[in-house]
């Protein structure tokens, strides 16, 4: 009867956990572009979202940093300060990023005065209209976006 070298049975589970891997997908969805998720506190050493950062001197609105984290297939983007504007995937976890009133995000946006770009320390957050979840290595849907940006911060933190 042959036995399995240390060696071999690495390669099984290898190969047993690749076939069960899983990948994250985004795609734009039926969810309304721009719709309003809340002002949060962000801080400087731990930002809420740091996938990309675009900074409108006289032109940011929410239409314009919601196009820019969509085009770039961000889930979010958040105002900041009226110029800054910041595109991520993962909902704002209120453990470190706490919701506040939207009186917070008071910052009226240079490019369209009637509405608000956050606030000095406090981002207006938004959805892009883009969805993320898992899929299999098979191709079945496994979860949703907040199941999966919870498991990011726990991973993370």
């Amino acid at each position: 009867m042959k036995t399995f070298t240390p060696f071999l049975l690495l390669l099984v589970i290898y190969f047993a956990n690749f076939s069960l891997a899983k990948e994250i997908c985004l795609e734009t969805t039926g969810k309304t572009r721009g719709q309003h998720v809340g002002c949060f506190e962000d801080h400087e050493n731990q930002r809420m979202f740091r996938g990309f950062l675009a900074h409108y001197n006289q032109a940011n609105s929410i239409e314009a940093c919601v196009n820019t984290c969509h085009s770039r297939h961000f889930v979010y983007a958040g105002a900041q300060n009226g110029h800054g504007c910041y595109c991520g995937n993962s909902h704002p976890l209120e453990d470190y990023h706490a919701r506040v009133s939207d009186k917070k995000c008071d910052k009226k946006c240079p490019g369209h005065s009637t509405e608000n770009c956050g606030g000095y320390g406090f981002v207006s957050v938004h959805e892009t209209g883009i969805e993320q979840f898992l899929i299999s290595g098979k191709g079945k849907r496994l979860e949703d976006s907040n199941t999966i940006s919870d498991m990011k911060w726990k991973i993370s933190a």
